[in-house]
C-alpha cells in the first residue's frame, strides 16, 4: 500500500494570497488603518508566514528563526518600545533557538525507528 504525501503547500499559499487580496482591497477603501494594512502586508509579515509554516511542517529552528527575525522588524511598526525591550530582545532570542535545538534534536535522536523483517 502505497502512502501518499499531503500537498498543502498550494491551499496555504492561495488562502494567504487571497487574504492579502483582501486587506489591500480594503486599504484601498480605507475600512482599515493605513499602519495595519502596511504591517500586514510588508516582507516582515512575509518571514512570519514562512515561519510558521515552518513551524508546521517540523522545522521547528528554522520556523523560530524566520518568526523571530520578521517580528523584531516589525514590532517598530505596530508601537514605540522602550530600550531595554531591544536590549533583551536578541539575548532572549539565542537563547529560546538554542532551546528549541537541544530539545528538537534529543527527541529526533530517541525515536523509535521502524524496522520491517523480509521474509
Amino acid at each position: 500500500m502505497k502512502r501518499y504525501a499531503r500537498r498543502t503547500g498550494g491551499f496555504f499559499w492561495g488562502t494567504i494570497l487571497i487574504l492579502a487580496g483582501i486587506i489591500w482591497l480594503l486599504k484601498n477603501m480605507n475600512l482599515i488603518p493605513l499602519n495595519v494594512a502596511n504591517a500586514v502586508l510588508s516582507w516582515q509579515m512575509f518571514l512570519i508566514v514562512w515561519g510558521v509554516l515552518g513551524f508546521i511542517r517540523g522545522h521547528w529552528a528554522g520556523g523560530a528563526i524566520l518568526i523571530f527575525v520578521g517580528s523584531y522588524f516589525i514590532l517598530p511598526l505596530m508601537a514605540t518600545f522602550p530600550y531595554w525591550v531591544h536590549a533583551l530582545y536578541w539575548p532572549a532570542g539565542l537563547i529560546l533557538l538554542g532551546i528549541i535545538l537541544i530539545f528538537h534534536r534529543n527527541r529526533r535522536c530517541c525515536r523509535a525507528k521502524k524496522v520491517e523483517f523480509i521474509s
